[in-house]
């Protein structure tokens, strides 16, 4: 329950942090941008620590649901990678607002699409290896639901391809902002989508030794 107790404390210094910035917010603030890159909706600047609350709110429940459960590798892990996403993402509404102006840059929006999601599966790949066999969470495929084998054969091939792939999708967000390029970005979300589908693949490729 360590890791619980840590998200539970992040939760609210993350709360707090995006109550402090939306202080310093005008009352109106951008929520909503369409595909253009171009904002089509307002609203109060309060509208902005919603998800920060929710990853709050919802971290606190998870806690007091898994508190009676010992096993990390098939209970914590699940709500733990919730909470971390739910803290990855309060931040995007906070990006969004202090853009203002009439106009988003496309490339802004991507390259923070693309970094958020590589940080995201740099993080995930640090514990896939660890995963237990389930039928929730992990590549579940048909072979690696039925061997054991294939199931730690394949987490620990796709831990390592997390990392590498959200790596350099995190960089080519960095640098795509940058250089203002959305074609750089948008290459790096192409990879994190072909690294899921060649973990996918691997587990067909193994031969089951168990």
């Amino acid at each position: 329950m360590k890791r619980l107790k840590v998200m539970s404390l992040l939760s609210i210094l993350n709360f707090l942090a995006v109550i402090y910035v939306t202080l310093n917010l005008p009352d109106k603030v951008p929520v909503h941008i369409n595909i253009a890159g171009e904002i089509d909706r307002y609203a109060s600047r309060w509208s902005v620590p919603a998800v920060a609350l929710v990853a709050l709110v919802t971290t606190i429940l998870m806690r007091m649901f898994y508190n009676k459960t010992t096993t990390y590798d098939e209970t914590e892990f699940f709500p733990f990678i919730i909470s971390l996403f739910l803290l990855i993402i309060s931040w995007v509404p906070v990006f969004v607002a202090n853009l203002g102006g009439g106009k988003l840059e496309p490339i802004g929006v991507m390259s923070l699409i693309t970094v958020t999601m590589g940080a995201f599966f740099m993080v995930m790949g640090n514990f896939m290896g660890k995963i237990k066999q389930n039928r929730f969470l992990g590549v579940r495929t048909i072979r690696t639901l039925k061997s054991e084998y294939v199931w730690r054969k394949t987490h620990r091939f796709t831990g390592y391809l997390m990392v590498i792939c959200g790596f350099i999708a995190t960089l080519s967000g960095v640098i795509s902002y940058f250089v203002k390029n959305q074609y750089l970005a948008l290459a790096g979300i192409i990879l994190i989508i072909l690294s899921s589908l060649a973990a996918i693949i691997y587990s067909y490729l193994i031969k089951d030794e168990g």
